[in-house]
């Protein structure tokens, strides 16, 4: 699988990063940890989704295909998809912005953003407050992940995993540590009351980064004899 990363036509990669670049070398690459604005600008992820009706030529006329519509990128007019009547729109802020609530004082700090296959998935990965060190100088990082789908493929999601996600293949292997199966939401009814249980779920996976922080501190601290790592192997 390759990065996936949106390239525009212009050659602006749609991403940007925290301290470090991604493998891919794309992106903007700040000298600093990134607030939410900062990584949104960075990333030219600050264009909005636009619904629009849908129609069919049928003979020489068109009539209006009712129960659906298309979700329009704003800047470019593409097409990212076609959407039930009751599919709502989170944009790209709005999911910025329910991240930042999410911390005291709004001051989550951003390690990567960035929009996958055209805008058709977007990616925000954060770090929660605080790290734990399994040794000194191997420091376990609390991501949180989320993403949206706005071309009507999957829900939105939302959960704490332990991979640095820059690209389609890093999510892949962040989607198989099931934490961002955490929270998964529709694109239907009242968004932002479902959003609400995401506190719950912050809570849940700085528990858990613990325990795999003192997981790891035990592991490490574990000599194996000579017969026991022949065993081993």
């Amino acid at each position: 699988m390759s990065h996936e990363i949106t390239i525009r036509a212009d050659g602006f990669a749609e991403a940007a990063f925290s301290m470090e670049p991604a493998w891919h070398g794309l992106g903007t690459v700040m000298d600093h940890p990134m607030k939410s604005r900062a990584a949104l600008i960075a990333a030219g992820l600050d264009w909005g989704v636009d619904q629009e009706e849908l129609f069919r030529q049928n003979v020489d006329e068109y009539e209006k295909v009712d129960g659906y519509k298309l979700n329009i990128r704003s800047d470019n007019k593409l097409i990212l998809g076609m959407v039930t009547d009751s599919y709502k729109v989170v944009q790209n802020i709005e999911a910025f912005e329910f991240l930042d609530d999410l911390v005291e004082n709004h001051e989550m700090l951003y390690e990567s953003a960035f929009s996958l296959y055209g805008g058709r998935k977007v990616c925000v990965l954060a770090r929660m407050p605080g790290y734990k060190e399994v040794v000194p100088g191997d420091a376990l990082l609390p991501y949180i992940l989320m993403s949206l789908s706005h071309d009507g493929s999957e829900s939105i999601r939302f959960g704490g995993v332990a991979t640095r996600v820059v690209c389609a293949n890093t999510y892949a292997i962040a989607d198989r540590e099931q934490g961002v199966n955490n929270l998964t939401i529709r694109h239907s009814g009242d968004i932002k009351e479902k959003l609400s249980r995401a506190r719950n779920i912050l809570g849940l996976a700085s528990r858990q980064f613990a325990q795999y922080a003192e997981i790891g501190q035990a592991l490490a601290q574990r000599r194996l004899a000579r017969e026991e790592w022949k065993e081993y192997l």
